[in-house]
């Protein structure tokens, strides 16, 4: 079981990625809305994975926050947006040991995604 902690601003997607990822049978332990508390809760708890939105509130985007959070961590992320372009596939790509799926997204694809990282050792 792996401990994941959600970054997503709106509250019912949260709720429904908490849902998925304790259905995979993983544990979705803190949900935050802003880079800032992404940022300050990977520093304190040391998650295993980070499902994170890219588009927060507050000032600070999903792929700021995890740039920052590359300053003192490796934590695998899996990035989520509704936003497909290349510019954000090739930002995403610079964060380092990272994932993207498109929303809305399945449960299949969230299990997939996260057998991945398991399998690749995280």
């Amino acid at each position: 079981m792996k401990k994941i902690l959600i970054v997503e601003d709106d509250k019912v997607v949260a709720l429904i990625n908490k849902r998925m990822v304790e259905k995979i049978g993983h544990r979705a332990y803190c949900c935050v809305s802003t880079g800032k508390e992404a940022i300050q809760t990977t520093k304190k708890t040391n998650p295993d994975v980070i499902l994170m939105d890219i588009q927060l509130e507050g000032k600070m985007n999903g792929i700021e926050a995890m740039k920052e959070i590359r300053k003192f961590s490796t934590t695998p992320v899996i990035f989520i947006s509704g936003n497909i372009s290349n510019e954000i596939h090739e930002a995403i790509q610079k964060t380092g040991n990272a994932t993207f799926l498109a929303k809305p997204v399945e449960i299949m694809q969230l299990q997939e995604a996260l057998g991945k990282l398991v399998c690749s050792g995280v």
